[in-house]
Order: C-alpha cells, then sequence, then structure tokens
C-alpha cells in the first residue's frame, strides 16, 4: 500500500492540502462564534496569542510522546488543526491591527509557492 500512496502522493497531497484547510476554516468559523471574532480577538496581546499557542503546543507535544497508533494519529492530527486556527487567528488579529498591511507584505508573498 506505501507504494502506491507514494506513487499518487501528489493528487493525494491536493486532497489532503484542501480538507486540512477546510477544517482550519471551520475551526476558526467555530471560535469567532463561540469567543465574538476579531471584536474580541482584537482585545487580546500578542503575548496572549502566543501562551494560546504554547498551550496548544503543549497537548501536541502529551499526544506526540504516546504509541504511534491510528487514534494517536487522529488526535495528533485534530490537535494540529487547533494549533493552526489560532496560528491563523493571531495573523488575523495582526492584519487588523495593521490595517491589512500584513496581507501584502513581502514576507508572504516571497514563501507563497503561487507567487514563484
Amino acid at each position: 500500500m506505501n507504494d502506491n500512496l507514494l506513487k499518487n502522493w501528489p493528487q493525494l497531497q491536493t486532497v489532503i492540502r484542501t480538507k486540512v484547510l477546510r477544517q482550519v476554516d471551520q475551526m476558526r468559523l467555530n471560535q469567532d462564534k463561540e469567543y465574538g471574532g476579531i471584536v474580541h480577538d482584537k482585545e487580546h496581546t500578542i503575548s496572549d496569542y502566543v501562551i494560546y499557542i504554547t498551550k496548544q503546543l503543549g497537548k501536541l507535544a502529551a499526544l506526540a510522546m504516546k504509541e504511534r497508533t491510528q487514534e494517536n494519529c487522529k488526535a495528533i492530527a485534530n490537535q494540529l488543526v487547533v494549533l493552526i486556527a489560532i496560528c491563523m487567528a493571531t495573523i488575523e488579529v495582526i492584519a487588523f491591527w495593521t490595517n491589512l498591511q500584513i496581507i501584502g507584505s513581502s514576507d508572504i508573498n516571497e514563501t507563497d509557492p503561487d507567487k514563484s
């Protein structure tokens, strides 16, 4: 099965990325609904966001220390979605604070594979 996965990896990778991005987007929508969106988010500091990210990294580290089972791999993937969503919230609030200046920054464009 691994040879077949490897052979078809480029197509599978696209499917995986699309599904993960949808999960992250749904997580962000859920977070906005639960906490109030930008009205709430803009009141936090970068330090607050680093603390939230660190807390989620701690949960991820605890999962990573466990045996690699199907169940644990799913839990790790789910925890990564939570972590990415919090990172996304952080970027969103930075965009708000900077009047969207971060969106067009050269730093983001330089790492964007679509801009190559």
